[in-house]
Order: C-alpha cells, then sequence, then structure tokens
C-alpha cells in the first residue's frame, strides 16, 4: 500500500512539472493569454454585436 501511495506522488510531480514546462514555454513563445488584450476584445465584440458600425481596428493583430 505504501508502494502505491510514493508512486501517486511521483506521478503527481511530474505532471505538476510537465504542467509547469509547457506554461513556461507557451509564455516564452508568446502564447499566453493577456488578460487585457482579451478584455479589449471581448469589448469590442460585444459592442460590435449591438452596434454593427463599430469598427475594431484598433485591436493589434497577431
Amino acid at each position: 500500500m505504501l508502494i502505491k501511495k510514493e508512486l501517486e506522488v511521483v506521478i503527481m510531480k511530474k505532471l505538476i512539472l510537465w504542467f509547469l514546462l509547457a506554461t513556461f514555454s507557451l509564455n516564452t513563445v508568446g502564447c499566453s493569454n493577456n488578460a487585457n488584450s482579451l478584455t479589449d476584445k471581448s469589448n469590442c465584440i460585444n459592442k460590435a454585436w449591438y452596434k454593427k458600425t463599430m469598427s475594431c481596428n484598433h485591436l493589434k493583430k497577431h
């Protein structure tokens, strides 16, 4: 029983390390979600939905 618990702990540690490595890699490459740009885009989309003439050209293209 003790060996099974130790194995679960090792697996969890590896999963956490892989998750952190993937997160760091994506942030380094530039695939992170910037909360400010997401908010700006969602506000523009919401306004454009109600007002068809709204332009979203001020948003930075990626």
